[in-house]
Parts: structure tokens; C-alpha cells; sequence
């Protein structure tokens, strides 16, 4: 089985508020299981912590991630049998996942609105712990 993270681990891989984590666990947005007395995250829902800051932190709304967790939830569990180059764009509520970080930047050149995300670097930190 893999590694589990605690809330601690998770918010600082995220870079976010054990607060912010329990809001984004009471609303649905990352999953995790009760383990004795403490909270445990799995690699996914780790990472997929750190994907939602870092799209918060790009001026994506609650609304729209919310709409969006499952496919990156999908996708990042992709990610790990890829490797660390992954990098993907959200447009709109569209998700593209590429493998060169070069396509995904010149993407989101050409449109505004597209918000590019290194989960190959969330999923280092992860590994990382």
C-alpha cells in the first residue's frame, strides 16, 4: 500500500492552512480517511492538495475547480505511472495533460485564460515526504 500523509505533511507540501485543507475536505474538494485520531491523505489527494493551491493561487474559483477535481484527480493518478515531466492546462473547464512542459506553456500563451500547472513538481514534493 502506498505511503499516507497527515494534515500537517499535506498543508506543508500545499503551502496552505490546516484550516484551508479541513474547508477543502468538508466541501469535497480532497478526500482523505480517519486513521486512529489523526486524518491521513493519500499520495493522490496529496498532490492533488498542492494542484488546488496552486490553481487558487492563479485566480481559479472554488466553483470551477470543484467542477473540474475529478479529472485531475484521474489525471494525477495517471501522473504517477508517467513520470515527473507532467505538466497540464486548464481552459475554461477543459484539462489538457502533456508531457512537455513546453507545449503546455506555449498553450497557454496563445490563451489567456488557460492556468498551466507542474504536477510533475507537486508530485516531487510529494515523493519527497
Amino acid at each position: 500500500m502506498d505511503r499516507s500523509y497527515s494534515t500537517s505533511e499535506v498543508t506543508k507540501l500545499a503551502g496552505i492552512t490546516e484550516r484551508k485543507l479541513q474547508w477543502w475536505y468538508e466541501h469535497r474538494l480532497v478526500r482523505c480517511h480517519r486513521n486512529g485520531h489523526g486524518l491521513r491523505y493519500s499520495k493522490t489527494e496529496a498532490a492533488l492538495a498542492g494542484v488546488v493551491a496552486e490553481l487558487r493561487a492563479k485566480g481559479m474559483g472554488l466553483k470551477e475547480i470543484r467542477r473540474l477535481v475529478p479529472t485531475i484527480r484521474s489525471g494525477i493518478a495517471s501522473c504517477w505511472k508517467a513520470g515527473d515531466k507532467i505538466v497540464f492546462a486548464v481552459l475554461g473547464e477543459t484539462i489538457g495533460f502533456h508531457l512537455s512542459a513546453e507545449k503546455a506553456i506555449a498553450r497557454a500563451l496563445e490563451e489567456k485564460q488557460v492556468r498551466v500547472v507542474d504536477v510533475g513538481r507537486i508530485l516531487g514534493r510529494v515523493n519527497q515526504e
